[in-house]
């Protein structure tokens, strides 16, 4: 079976409007920085073969980006980590690592996201929050694989809560489809009776499982 490393990064301010496809770039730069057994595929311009299991909004912060490393054979973990903090560039920091043989995909594994969203006005938040999550359902237009569809947003909000002037939800997120605080926030801002476009952060606190752990311990556990 393949050998694994499997990341957990933080991406901070200073780098909140870098893309998913430059953060993918960025992390092959890394891995070939600090010279881990990592595999790459064959061909004239070989890359380390690593997959994402959920790309991150733009402009979002995050404590639960997730990364699935393939390596040409077993690692010690501390030196891994020591190794590529080392390399990362401002703004980026690995959070958690393990090294692990087989087991499923982290996509497979994966059941919602966790977010962290603050905005100005922290009672119109929580108020359109609450609003949102007391309905039986909220259609949305969607982007899928399709196209545009309407979807039932409120059933791919699965929790929430406030806290302080702000409230953490937990979205859907699995192989099927995900929800973002984008979508989420649209629908928020108009039961708060505020434009569609009013400003929020949003950070993204974890992945997690279906049964509620961090999708690292999930990864670990399988």
């Amino acid at each position: 079976m393949p050998h694994r490393m499997i990341l957990r990064l933080s991406k901070e301010e200073p780098v909140r409007l870098l893309s998913h496809l430059d953060m993918q770039a960025m992390l092959q730069r890394a891995l070939r920085r600090c010279g881990l057994p990592v595999a790459y595929t064959r061909g004239f311009h070989p890359h380390a073969q690593i997959s994402f299991p959920l790309a991150l909004g733009l402009g979002f912060t995050s404590d639960g980006e997730y990364a699935d490393i393939r390596l040409t054979r077993p690692a010690d973990p501390h030196e891994c980590r020591l190794r590529l903090s080392a390399a990362l560039p401002e703004g980026f920091g690995v959070s958690a690592l393990c090294v692990a043989q087989g087991g499923q995909k982290l996509s497979a594994l994966m059941h919602a996201s966790d977010y962290r969203i603050t905005a100005e006005s922290g009672e119109a938040l929580i108020r359109g929050t609450r609003a949102f999550m007391s309905k039986a359902s909220v259609t949305a237009r969607k982007a899928g694989k399709g196209g545009e569809q309407d979807v039932d947003i409120r059933a791919m909000a699965y929790a929430w809560k406030p806290e302080g002037k702000g409230v953490t939800v937990r979205l859907r997120a699995d192989a099927l489809g995900a929800l973002s605080p984008s979508l989420l926030m649209r629908a928020v801002w108009e039961e708060a009776g505020l434009p569609a476009q009013t400003p929020f952060r949003a950070r993204r606190l974890d992945l997690v499982t279906e049964t509620g752990r961090s999708l690292f311990e999930g990864v670990k556990g399988n």
